[in-house]
């Protein structure tokens, strides 16, 4: 919903808040993979994370994913931290000033969940300064 469009349940328009194509996971690869992907991933960072939804959050933590399309090409601008499933590497999260998302689940992801959640509660807080 957030990026330019999505090829889930068909070819979608999204709200284009920002720039990118959501795609099913294995739709660029040569061999299938189970999907929907269910389970715990790492989120490899992919820029510096102070001031950010991830601040604090270290790379072998594990966090829930059921998904089966992601963004696949993120803008370095925004990506925030990179995933992995049966070899195909997508986006999991990013974040644009007050525009943030998470391919994952942080509710559903125990203490590392919620320490994503207390980020963005102070993130929310310092924008009302």
């Amino acid at each position: 919903m957030l990026f330019t469009d999505s090829d889930e349940f068909g070819h979608s328009t999204g709200l284009s808040l920002l720039p990118g194509h959501i795609t099913r996971l294995d739709a660029n690869t040569l061999h299938k993979i189970a999907l929907p992907h269910i389970g715990w991933s790492q989120l490899k960072p992919t820029r510096h994370l102070d001031r950010t939804i991830l601040e604090g959050v270290q790379e072998s933590n594990q966090f829930y994913f059921i998904h089966s399309f992601a963004l696949v090409e993120p803008n370095a601008d925004y990506q925030l931290s990179h995933s992995e499933y049966q070899g195909i590497q997508f986006c999991s999260t990013v974040q644009s000033k007050q525009i943030i998302g998470c391919q994952y689940h942080p509710e559903k992801s125990g203490k590392h969940g919620l320490k994503i959640i207390g980020n963005f509660v102070n993130l929310c807080k310092r924008a009302q300064l």
